[in-house]
């Protein structure tokens, strides 16, 4: 059966929203592990990744949200997109040890109710060998004046994942998009995801966030150095897979966070050495038809990218 994703508008969420979710994702999640457990392997991760899109969508745009149930949030996220890697790992016949998630550590977050929104005690390690902390921990009720992501945040940048043999991944180095008013952007990150197929919100893992730039910006560059790594390994990508570059920015006026532009990389650029990728003007046009030039002024993102080998990770 295919499943309904619902998806909460820039800017436009609350914490019902959250508590609208998670009870919706609470069922999703049991029938989810009945199909893992009968080895109905399409059917489970239709599932996780119908919740996995939703909580992706909830923490970009939900902004008065508890620290706490935004680390929890965060940690529903993780735990999902390991889920999700495996699943599709086994679905695929590939090699490799994956990352050690399986259907009976799920079954421990099943209430998710407590976890997320009771400040239940979390079951399950992830240790930095499964996904470094999305966000620091703070002391409760602890936020930002936004509400959201705070300046200087530590994004959500995942590490290296784990390689089967002859498995490779793609390392991109964010280092700098260029932009004619860059001095006028508050908290700015880029959003970076893995995408492919006719749908536009066909996620294939885990999107990540850029942390917020220490460094100082320059007239017409902010400068990020963020380094992500693209989880699924380069023989796994669906050969219709883009990479998407989404630079965010937050509007104190209207409260949200906003897309201001974005760049890609297709298939073929999935190869080692810096790159300079035009910047297009917003909306995202996911399915890589529409491009529209964000400005005339020889202005682009700049990155550097590297494959590593599971021996190199």
């Amino acid at each position: 059966a295919t499943v309904s994703v619902l998806y909460w508008g820039e800017g436009g969420g609350s914490l019902m929203a959250v508590k609208e979710a998670v009870g919706k994702w609470g069922p999703m999640l049991e029938k989810a592990l009945q199909y893992d457990k009968w080895g109905q392997i399409v059917e489970a991760i239709e599932l996780y990744n119908a919740m996995h899109q939703e909580t992706g969508s909830v923490l970009r745009n939900v902004r008065d949200m508890p620290t706490g149930h935004r680390n929890a949030l965060l940690r529903f996220q993780a735990v999902l997109q390991l889920r999700l890697a495996d699943a599709r790992r086994v679905a695929s016949g590939a090699r490799g040890t994956g990352n050690g998630l399986g259907h009976g550590d799920l079954v421990k977050i099943t209430n998710l109710k407590a976890l997320i929104l009771e400040g239940a005690p979390w079951p399950l390690q992830l240790d930095s060998v499964h996904i470094e902390k999305a966000e620091p921990e703070e002391e409760a009720g602890a936020e930002d004046e936004h509400g959201g992501f705070a300046s200087g945040t530590s994004g959500y940048l995942l590490p290296p994942p784990r390689l089967g043999p002859g498995d490779r991944i793609l390392k991109i180095e964010i280092e700098k998009i260029g932009l004619k008013d860059a001095l006028d952007y508050l908290d700015p990150f880029i959003t970076v995801s893995l995408r492919a197929g006719p749908y536009e919100r066909q996620l294939l893992e885990a999107e990540q966030h850029t942390p917020h730039p220490k460094l100082k910006r320059e007239p017409q560059a902010v400068h990020f150095m963020s380094t992500v790594y693209i989880q699924t390994p380069l023989d796994n990508i669906n050969p219709q897979g883009n990479i998407f570059f989404e630079f965010k920015h937050y509007k104190p006026k209207k409260n949200k966070i906003s897309v201001r532009c974005w760049s890609m990389l297709s298939p073929d650029e999935f190869t080692e050495g810096s790159k300079q990728l035009e910047i297009y003007a917003k909306p995202a046009d996911f399915t890589a038809k529409k491009f529209h030039k964000h400005s005339n002024k020889p202005l682009f993102l700049n990155v550097n990218l590297s494959i590593l080998s599971n021996q190199a990770c």
